[in-house]
């Protein structure tokens, strides 16, 4: 498995949930990704997280809207500057599970359709579904 991914993640007032997402990408078992954030305006500083994570990756990519314009407008600006073979989404208040970049590029569907969409865990108070 050498094809690299581009996993965006769009942010608005959320640096603490962005950390979250990021360790994520950490605890990843596949390493040959770019991870893309965008700050979607927000009025939260975010230069604690991104200095502490930006040399953690390989290959960071961290853009700003100077207003906000909806998480639809910053997932397209940074799809729109992904340079992976497969591109991904995670969402600043979700996290991956370790093998979900592995399974994902495993998936024999991958290369059959352009879009593929994968179960996922809620946890709340009451427990994980």
């Amino acid at each position: 498995m050498d094809n690299s991914i581009s996993v965006y993640i769009p942010t608005h007032n959320r640096p603490e949930m962005l950390e979250r997402a990021l360790v994520s990408l950490l605890e990843q078992t596949y390493k040959n990704f770019q991870v893309l954030v965008c700050n979607d305006g927000s009025e939260k500083n975010y230069s604690n997280v991104i200095n502490k994570y930006r040399h953690q990756f390989n290959d960071f990519v961290y853009i700003e809207n100077e207003y906000p314009q909806g998480a639809c407008n910053a997932r397209n600006r940074l799809i729109n500057i992904a340079d992976g073979e497969f591109i991904t989404g995670l969402d600043d208040d979700d996290e991956f599970l370790p093998s979900r970049l592995e399974d994902f590029l495993r998936a024999p569907e991958l290369r059959e359709y352009a879009f593929l969409s994968a179960g996922h865990y809620t946890k709340t108070s009451k427990g994980v579904f």
